[in-house]
This record gives C-alpha cells, structure tokens and sequence, in this order.
C-alpha cells in the first residue's frame, strides 16, 4: 500500500475521500440555493385606489339654494342703487361677467314688481268670494237679483284669473249690404278714361 506523505492515507482512500468532499459541497450547495429560493420573498400585486363616488351636490332647486340666490340677487339690485357699475357688482359678488350681475338685477326687479300684484289678485279673489257666499244662498232658493248678483261676481273671477276665451273679431271689410269687396285689375287706359269722364261731369 502506498501511503502519501502529505496526508499520510492510501492514495485509494485519498481520491474517495476527495470526491466525498466535492460532493458534500455541491448537495449544501444545492440545499442552500433551494431554501433562498422558498424563501424569496412573493412579488407583492400592486394596490389599485378604489375610486370614490362622487357625492351627489346639492339640487340647484333645493329651497335653500333658491333661497340664496335670491338673496344675491337682491345684494347686487342693492349695489345698483348705490350707483355701482355692473362690472363692479360682479366684482364684489362674484358674477363671472358683467352681464351675470346684469341679469342678477333684471330677475330681481321682476320679482319684486310681480309679487305686489300677486298678493293683489290675491286679495281681490278673497273678496270676491266672501261676497258670493250671501247672494248665492238667495239665488238657489229663486231670487233673480241675487242670480244676477252672482253672474257678476263669477264674470269679474274669471276676468282677473283670464278663464275667459278670447272673443272673435271679424275684421272682413264690406259695402253696406255686408258682401265683401271684389277686386278688379284695370289698365292705365282705362284708369285715364274714368278720370276724363269725372272732369267732363263736373
């Protein structure tokens, strides 16, 4: 048996040992590289925002809004009267252009001219119908003043609320006898001839 002088083992066991080594190595080698391989972290999925719903805004005809926009309204007829210019009123109260604040005015002048006359026509039906109450008793029970009394009444209700229908005009023009005129082409012979007549007559 040879034996080597640097290890001191036969030169068989040398090689076999060797190649233990070399495979020892290369199976922790292979472990080590399939437990960082289960261990690698899992590529995390992006997080989507969930959009929001967009809330729903107040209703331009909600009370409130209606509300306050009559009140600006009235804000800029107010700066009006002060002599301000309408580019300033849109300035102050925050109308994009001239013409909003314009327009803001002109809607308030409009209602402050219609809601005097509708407390009118208001009060004029109330009256009118605590006048009815009486002569429509005596016009049930056959009292011919009181029927007349309530046709009135009834004619001026309907007047002020416009139930009335528009009367027919018939603007169709006549001779006396009420036949419609009839229209005739004549030359300017004969336009000549009827004025000779006329001056011969005379």
């Amino acid at each position: 048996m040879t034996i080597d002088q640097n290890n001191n083992a036969p030169d068989g066991e040398t090689v076999s040992t060797v190649e233990g080594t070399v495979a020892t190595v290369n199976l922790t080698k292979r472990k080590t590289q399939k437990s960082a391989a289960s261990t690698k972290p899992e590529a995390k999925k992006p997080v989507v925002a969930k959009k929001r719903k967009k809330s729903r805004g107040e209703s331009a005809t909600s009370p409130r809004r209606i509300k306050a926009v009559e009140e600006k309204q009235l804000q800029a007829l107010e700066y009006r009267k002060m002599a301000y210019t309408y580019a300033q009123i849109a300035e102050v109260l925050g109308y994009a252009t001239p013409q909003g604040a314009y327009l803001a005015i002109q809607s308030a002048l409009t209602r402050i001219i219609r809601e005097p006359a509708e407390d009118v026509l208001k009060l004029e039906l109330e009256r009118l119908d605590a006048m009815f109450s009486k002569p429509y008793q005596a016009a049930t029970n056959g009292d011919l003043l009181a029927v007349g009394a309530c046709l009135n009444i009834m004619a001026r209700k309907a007047k002020l609320l416009g139930l009335d229908a528009p009367a027919k005009v018939d603007a169709t023009v006549g001779n006396k006898d009420g036949q419609p005129f009839k229209s005739q082409v004549v030359s300017d012979a004969q336009v000549a001839d009827a004025m000779k007549k006329a001056a011969d007559a005379f």
